[in-house]
């Protein structure tokens, strides 16, 4: 979130009353294990299905994830596809037990639909 103070000079044109805090804004997800060795790659979730500064990139082929919703927030569907996508497919997380834990967010699905069936992942 972008912060609510900035420095505000005398002659801003846009300094007026009733001016509205630009909500520009972005959401990250990191995820890494207890002793920082396995790391996924980042989310990052904006507005925009296809940035302009992403014109002439491949997103596959960017450091992180890169996902869109109407404003800008994790929803159940970018976080169910995160998981069994990114979460759980990845390689040393298949051969190893693990939690992850959430907090009690609208946007993440109840722990009943994030079932893994060898039982491996709890959530």
């Amino acid at each position: 979130m972008l912060p609510d103070k900035t420095l505000a000079v005398r002659t801003d044109e846009r300094k007026k009353e009733g001016y509205k805090q630009a909500k520009d804004r972005l959401t990250l997800l990191f995820c890494v294990n207890a002793t920082g060795k396995h790391k996924l790659k980042p989310l990052c979730i904006g507005k925009s299905r296809m940035p302009w500064c992403f014109h002439h990139v491949n997103v596959n082929c960017l450091p992180f994830l890169y996902k869109n919703s109407k404003n800008s927030w994790m929803t159940r569907e970018i976080f169910e596809q995160w998981f069994f996508t990114e979460f759980f497919s990845s390689g040393k997380m298949l051969r190893r037990k693990g939690i992850l834990l959430l907090n009690n967010s609208p946007a993440h699905p109840p722990a009943e639909r994030l079932r893994i069936r060898d039982g491996k992942i709890q959530v």
